[in-house]
């Protein structure tokens, strides 16, 4: 299965994210803002398979760092997730996340069904 960076704030979406996808199999690493995220990829980017970032961090806005990860060659695919947030509507991020480079765009809430398939789709795509 695949090594996979969980970016989230949200700690209670990150343990149930885990949960989940350690139960299928996979092996997991935790980002609790874009800092921590940069400082992971800065040493383990070449062993990360797929991140699954929100676009949400607190202080710190995901697409941002969703460019920045483009920006510095990271080609894995990444899987954005979003509940809506400040100053954007989720139709508006949703572009945003798919200019940016985005794979895929998930809606929170979704279901565990929802994110194992997205994680299949992208892993799996050519």
């Amino acid at each position: 299965m695949a090594n996979i960076l969980i970016i989230d704030d949200d700690a209670h979406v990150r343990e149930a994210l885990q949960a989940v996808l350690v139960d299928e199999g996979h092996e997991i690493s935790q980002a609790a803002s874009a800092e921590e995220a940069r400082a992971y990829l800065a040493h383990s980017a070449a062993t990360t398979e797929l991140i699954l970032l929100d676009i949400w961090l607190g202080e710190d806005n995901g697409l941002n760092l969703l460019g920045e990860i483009r920006a510095g060659g990271f080609t894995q695919p990444v899987i954005v997730m979003s509940g809506g947030g400040p100053g954007r509507t989720l139709e508006q991020a949703t572009a945003i996340a798919d200019v940016q480079g985005a794979n895929h765009v998930l809606i929170k809430p979704f279901t565990n069904e929802e994110i194992s398939t997205a994680i299949r789709e992208v892993l799996t795509a050519d």
